[in-house]
Formats: C-alpha cells, sequence, structure tokens
C-alpha cells in the first residue's frame, strides 16, 4: 500500500464535474432549424447573397441572434 505523498490532498482520480454554465434567460429561445427558417420567412435574416458551385445555386444569409452574427448557407437545391 502506497503512502499519501507530503501536499496530496487524495483527490487523485476523483472525477470533478464542471460547473453548468448559466444561461442569460432561462425562457430565451435556443437557435435551430425551425427558428432559423422562421427569421428567413419573416425577413429577420439579410441575403448575403446567392452563390452558385458545381452549376448548383445555393443561397447565403446573415442572422443576428443571441448578440452574435451566424451565416446560413442553403443548400436545399443541391438535393434535386
Amino acid at each position: 500500500m502506497s503512502r499519501a505523498k507530503e501536499g496530496d490532498n487524495g483527490n487523485m482520480g476523483r472525477v470533478i464535474p464542471f460547473p453548468l454554465r448559466e444561461e442569460k434567460n432561462p425562457g430565451e429561445e435556443r437557435l435551430t432549424d425551425a427558428l432559423i427558417r422562421g427569421k428567413i420567412l419573416a425577413g429577420e435574416a439579410e441575403l448575403v447573397g446567392v452563390f452558385e458551385d458545381e452549376g448548383c445555386p445555393y443561397s447565403c444569409y446573415r442572422l443576428r441572434f443571441d448578440d452574435q452574427t451566424y451565416y446560413i448557407f442553403d443548400l436545399r437545391s443541391r438535393r434535386q
């Protein structure tokens, strides 16, 4: 049996969970596919442009949500 070294507090090997991050507003919406779609359809997202990749068009939108900016690429036309 090994002895504990001086200064060893006995926590070696114990799992110490990270504290949970507090949310700003517990009732605040989370960014989901449905919420993004709704904001695009409501005109709350700015159309950055329509681009083409290998002959397939796609749209890019800029959406500001929760003090951050997101760029959303609509690739639905590629699913043909």
